[in-house]
């Protein structure tokens, strides 16, 4: 198993002022000092050292001395501010500028719009020149002078030159030892309108075989064939990004002994993937630590962490990271961290970026998305701990994966129908379905993976009545309220149920279209959800409305979700013979009452809000702490408890002083 270096913390250190090689030095030791594994070379706002300069290059030189004397890992940050792509501005040229399709009805026709179409209801053609039309709808195609086309292979080959190269013309003798890779930054392929490449008309030809601008039309309008024809077009500008940006960084540092991680743009609501990228899940096929951004206090639901570490588990990749404790504010304390990094870490993150551990909060910089991770943290004589526990928990999910047999379908291609830039209701009701089904899940204790078509459809077989990604087996299917899957899912779908796999699905007439065409070949469920529900070995009898829970091998994590109530449960679980409470930080094991019957191990549980507890069954070191009847035992050598002989009442958790 790997040492717990890989499972240390990471912080973004903000280079954001002018620096000085004495103070940077101070800085990494104290990083080492408190327990963090290394840093994001991070260049930042407030910057004063010229970003990609000489200098900034020996500064660099300094912080990987620093290092890989203290055996700390660096990490290059690969942009001067965000979203990763513009190279601080040398790759924003009329070449490589991100362009946006936008729509206006008007009177007349406009020969300089991108398209022009006309026509009487759900009938509009495209046109070339005026006629005798009371509405003219016109598509035009603008551009984001701000940001780049990362649809473009052009441009990524043109980034990496800029910024991947410079780093490793200079430091290639370290890569894959103290420099392990690069941390990209919300990359994404639009910002407004529909998103539309350079190269995006003749691949869509490539592609499907007809004309993409003679049907954009039905990316702003319910013309006839609307849906297939959105189907294609987003399906086509996902896979250009992620095969045209993220995957040609991924395959540059794989061959240059490096790992890429970071992550891409809100990741939480559906209708922030259709803007900005189409599908968040496939980008992580294309990390060697894939990531997500998490920041604020609220916690959410569990999705967002759980596409995440879905992608992650199914395709082998041990660790996934999550830059997360940002726009917290400066008044947030070590616990409501503890209780952000367990809620990620309960739904399968195992490593984390600390926002900010900034250089210098100078001026405005004391408001750059505050909390801080640094020297200049009021509770430091804590952070240490605090590290250390992040640590070892995060070592133990990585090392000991959750044994799954569910799989959820994910939504995300029944929004490529629906999805208006200007009107949510739709995707937002595909969200509220699928978090509905999720919870319910999750209050079940049943352990499952998201499953995302396109992963799917590159790595999912039927075999033995199980669809195979990876390592996993899964022997049922639960759908929320889909109107669209993929042909390959759908077929999928359909072998699986034939050769005895169970389904839950949660809507009618499943599905209504496949690749946004019409389906009358339907798919039923042919088992109930809590029948699904009865195949987790490990139950809950009552209470544990908002406990989440992974189990970890023999080790049991529960995070109390509830920011304002305790909550109470009785766990059952099959073939366990023990069970005590497990300290991360000492390694101490103590004593819980439980019982075993009939292969059943049931012990209860509670948990303070925003609380969390690890467990360990079956240990070699479990205390054997019983009292019999009319016997006294002395604990902590301050007080004693007396047996009794026939009724009692169990006390599962008191506080004595």
């Amino acid at each position: 198993m790997e040492s717990l270096q890989s499972s240390k913390s990471i912080p973004f250190y903000s280079l954001n002022d002018k620096l000085d090689a004495d103070e940077m030095t101070r800085q990494i030791l104290f990083m080492k000092e408190k327990g963090m594994g290394g840093f994001f070379f991070h260049a930042r706002g407030g910057l004063r050292t010229p970003y990609m300069s000489e200098e900034w290059f020996e500064l660099a030189q300094v912080a990987i001395d620093v290092a890989e004397r203290e055996g700390m890992d660096v990490w290059f940050y690969d942009e001067y501010g965000w979203p990763s792509g513009f190279a601080a501005g040398e790759c924003l040229t009329d070449e490589f500028y991100a362009s946006y399709l936008t729509m206006e009805v008007k009177t007349s026709f406009d020969p300089k719009a991108y398209a022009v179409f006309a026509g009487e209801g759900k009938a509009l053609v495209r046109i070339d020149e005026a006629g005798e039309y009371e509405e003219y709808y016109c598509v035009y195609k603008s551009y984001n002078t701000c940001y780049v086309d990362v649809m473009n292979p052009a441009l990524t080959d043109k980034f990496i030159e800029v910024c991947h190269e410079k780093y490793y013309a200079r430091f290639s003798k370290y890569f894959g030892k103290v420099v392990k890779g690069f941390f990209t930054d919300e990359p994404q392929y639009s910002q407004q309108g529909y998103p539309i490449s350079s190269i995006s008309e003749k691949e869509f030809e490539k592609t499907y075989g007809y004309n993409m601008r003679d049907n954009v039309i039905a990316l702003f309008v319910d013309v006839e064939n609307a849906y297939a024809f959105r189907h294609d077009y987003r399906l086509m500008t996902n896979r250009l990004f992620m095969e045209n940006f993220t995957k040609k960084l991924y395959d540059w540092c794989d061959s240059h002994n490096c790992m890429l991680t970071g992550h891409t743009v809100d990741e939480i609501l559906f209708t922030g993937q259709m803007r900005w990228n189409g599908g968040v899940m496939r980008f992580y096929e294309f990390e060697h630590i894939p990531g997500v951004d998490h920041l604020s206090r609220d916690i959410g639901s569990e999705v967002v962490f759980k596409q995440l570490s879905s992608v992650a588990e199914q395709l082998g990749k041990k660790h996934c990271i999550s830059e997360t404790f940002g726009a917290s504010g400066h008044y947030s304390e070590p616990k409501d961290f503890k209780f952000i990094a367990d809620v990620q870490y309960v739904a399968g993150v195992n490593l984390i970026c600390q926002h900010l551990f900034p250089y210098s909060v100078r001026g405005i910089r004391k408001r750059d998305w505050p909390p801080f991770f640094s020297h200049h943290t009021q509770w430091n004589n804590i952070s240490e701990s605090f590290n250390d526990r992040i640590t070892k928990l995060g070592w133990i999910i990585s090392n000991y994966p959750e044994k799954i047999n569910t799989l959820i379908l994910h939504p995300i291609q029944s929004c490529y129908l629906e999805y208006d830039k200007d009107d949510f209701t739709a995707c937002n009701l595909r969200q509220d379905d699928f978090e509905a089904l999720v919870q319910d899940a999750v209050r079940h204790q049943l352990p499952h993976h998201f499953g995302d078509e396109v992963i799917m459809q590159k790595y999912a077989k039927v075999e033995n009545g199980a669809i195979v990604i990876g390592d996993y087996a899964y022997t049922a299917v639960m759908v929320s309220n889909h109107i669209n899957i993929s042909a390959s899912t759908h077929k999928l779908l359909k072998d699986f149920v034939a050769q005895g796999g169970k389904i839950y699905v949660g809507c009618e007439n499943f599905p209504l279209y496949v690749d946004g065409r019409v389906c009358d070949d339907k798919i039923e469920s042919n088992v109930t959800k809590e029948e699904i529900y009865a195949t987790s070995p490990i139950k809950v009898e009552g209470g544990a409305s908002e406990i989440r829970s992974r189990r970890c091998g023999d080790y049991f994590f529960l995070v109390n979700a509830d920011k304002n109530a305790t909550q109470y449960a009785t766990y059952v679980v099959d073939g366990a013979k023990s069970v005590c409470e497990y300290d991360l930080l000492t390694d101490k094991e103590t004593f819980v009452p439980y019982e075993v019957k009939d292969g059943k191990l049931t012990f209860s549980v509670v948990l303070d809000k925003k609380d969390s507890i690890v467990y360990k069954f079956d240990s070699e070191n479990e205390p054997k702490v019983r009292i019999k009847a009319g016997e006294t035992i002395n604990v902590k050598n301050r007080i004693t408890l007396k047996g009794v002989k026939d009724n009692y009442l169990l006390v599962d958790k008191f506080y004595y002083s």
